[in-house]
């Protein structure tokens, strides 16, 4: 009688799992399984406790019920194991076919599900052991009426209550074992990608099934994977665009007669909107130096200096004043910006490499400065436009000066300079700028611009705030033009 029930809830069991367990989502999978295999147990014992209630005449108290009871006992720790497989080959699956990335939605602690298994369990192993001692208690009641029967019934009933506790014990330590194997499937997937991650191997990930703290664990283990993935690739990123924008800048000065030049820019972040440059015009006849800072940081103000780079290497090339050339580059600007927010201040100083005459013109960039050895002064080189990208139709008018002397030396630099500012929030400032040139005016453009930079470092502590950027330009002794 016992096998039909088994073998129908076996084939039934086949059918529900392809028909209401496999297309389920694999979080969803290990409970239904559990569901199914419950209540297809419970249904044999029920299905036997009937045919024996109803056909055998056995009462339902002292037979049914502990069939009904067992066989719910049985079910439990078997949908339990079989739940507990197929999480297991959920887990494998995932691991091969390469899904299960995202934690799950909701959150089913393992400490409330070990409660709740534990209190179920209890409740039915007691109510087990409670039906076969009340029934073995009415056996040994009624045969103590034979006294030399009551040795084999004390026997009999200690061979029964043993029998159900090993059963109660293998299936109690075959859940604990099928337990224990998903745990350390769980665990050692985290483990070997932790393991991954701290040689630098960002390519793993841990399937994410389960909807308990190791699936929570693991799902937010391959967002820090991918978030890490990301900055790996924008700091790859980040470096080339460092790479480009180096290149951008002049990787050495011209070699003029009469003319010693040197310029460094030192970003803070691994772009910089700061730009410096030096060229000779298309005649050959003049030398242009220019000093720019794009507001903002990051990789919008490299974008937007790397652009009026081109734009004013672009205009230089064709006929124009120099007054031409910065209104035609603000009007690019202007055009290529607007509604950013962002623009540019620009200083150009134009040599002209044979009579060593200066012109300037500035967009809103703070004056560079002239200091005279001889005299011991200081002089600015002022300009009046508006910064590039402002207003189309701003005006950049030209200033002049008939001769750069010898031993003079121009300095042209960003507000990273002066701005810099110390651990009482003190800023460097242009006098500290002044001395340091005055200091070293004898020594070579390196020199001074090493050893600005060597103050401006030592003044903060090393931890500059602002992109720092400078170029020196000093004239040498050579053959003075008659009437100088």
């Amino acid at each position: 009688m016992i096998l039909v029930p088994l073998s129908t809830a076996f084939v039934l069991r086949l059918f529900l799992n392809r028909r209401f367990v496999n297309p389920l989502p694999p979080l969803d999978r290990s409970r239904r399984q559990f569901q199914i295999e419950l209540a297809l147990l419970v249904g044999v014992g029920m299905t036997i406790a009937l045919y024996s209630t109803v056909v055998m005449q056995f009462p339902f108290v002292h037979s049914g019920l502990k069939l009904v009871l067992g066989f719910l006992t049985l079910g439990l720790f078997q949908s339990v194991d079989l739940a507990l497989e197929r999480e297991r080959s959920v887990i494998l699956q995932a691991k091969a076919l390469g899904y299960g990335h995202a934690p799950p939605a909701k959150l089913f602690p393992l400490t409330r599900r070990f409660l709740q298994l534990t209190i179920l369990m209890a409740f039915l192993i007691s109510g087990v052991l409670i039906l076969i001692i009340v029934n073995d208690l009415r056996w040994l009641t009624l045969g103590a009426m034979l006294q030399e029967n009551l040795f084999f019934l004390v026997r009999a009933v200690i061979v029964e209550i043993l029998f159900v506790m090993s059963v109660l014990l293998a299936l109690i330590i075959n859940l604990t074992v099928s337990y224990a194997k998903n745990l350390k499937l769980l665990l050692d997937n985290q483990t070997t990608v932790l393991e991954q991650i701290s040689k630098g191997d960002l390519s793993g990930y841990v399937p994410a099934v389960t909807n308990d703290e190791l699936g929570f664990i693991a799902g937010h283990t391959n967002r820090m994977l991918e978030g890490l993935r990301e900055h790996l690739e924008m700091t790859h990123g980040m470096e080339v665009a460092r790479q480009i924008q180096a290149d951008l800048l002049p990787f050495s000065a011209p070699e003029i007669p009469g003319l010693d030049i040197a310029g460094i820019s030192i970003p803070t972040d691994a772009v910089t909107g700061d730009y410096f440059d030096y060229f000779r015009t298309r005649d050959e006849k003049q030398l242009s130096v220019l000093i720019g800072d794009v507001s903002g940081h990051g990789v919008g103000s490299a974008l937007i200096m790397a652009s009026v780079r081109a734009m004013i290497r672009l205009r230089t090339a064709l006929p124009g004043s120099l007054s031409e050339v910065m209104a035609d580059v603000n009007q690019m600007t202007v055009e290529d910006n607007y509604g950013t927010g962002r623009f540019m201040t620009l200083f150009c100083l134009m040599i002209d490499t044979s009579s060593f005459s200066l012109r300037w013109a500035g967009a809103g960039h703070d004056p560079a400065l002239l200091y005279s050895p001889a005299k011991d002064s200081f002089t600015e080189l002022p300009s009046s436009g508006l910064p590039l990208g402002i207003r189309q139709d701003s005006a950049y008018p030209v200033s002049a000066r008939d001769i750069f002397l010898p031993d003079e030396i121009i300095v042209m630099g960003t507000d990273g300079i002066w701005e810099t500012t110390n651990q009482e929030v003190e800023l460097y400032g242009k006098d500290r700028l002044r001395q340091i040139i005055r200091a070293h005016a004898a020594g070579s453009a390196q020199e001074i611009v090493e050893e600005v930079v060597k103050s401006a470092s030592a003044f903060s502590d090393g931890e500059l705030k602002d992109d720092l950027t400078l170029v020196v330009v000093k004239a040498l002794n050579r053959k003075m033009p008659r009437g100088s």
